[in-house]
């Protein structure tokens, strides 16, 4: 992952979005219609998509699964949650602490 790559892939993503998506079909029929239920599901998978794509740019650090070749260390500044928002056909990024906590395992 790097800035470069990252906004590649979101145009990529818009791409389909704006050029693809409106043009697909499903095939008629209700009972096992695969293709529908694939059908149904695309414009949720690159929300999902565009969501990580738009969380990993916000995230300037590598930090567990997270990592970024132009942002290589963890920053203790970016111990926060990341929050996506998709209202109104827009997605909208945040963050929240997060609150360490310790398992109480009895004793």
């Amino acid at each position: 992952r790097t800035e470069t790559g990252l906004k590649k892939a979101l145009a990529e993503i818009e791409s389909l979005k704006t050029n693809y998506l409106p043009q697909m079909r499903a095939p008629q029929g209700l009972r096992y219609n695969l293709g529908l239920v694939e059908a149904i599901q695309v414009p949720y998978m690159l929300d999902v998509a565009e969501m990580i794509v738009k969380s990993a740019l916000l995230r300037t650090e590598s930090r567990g699964a997270h990592y970024r070749e132009d942002f290589p260390e963890t920053d203790s500044s970016w111990l926060k949650h990341t929050l996506v928002i998709k209202k109104d056909g827009t997605i909208n990024l945040g963050t929240a602490p997060v609150k360490i906590t310790k398992l109480n395992l009895g004793g």
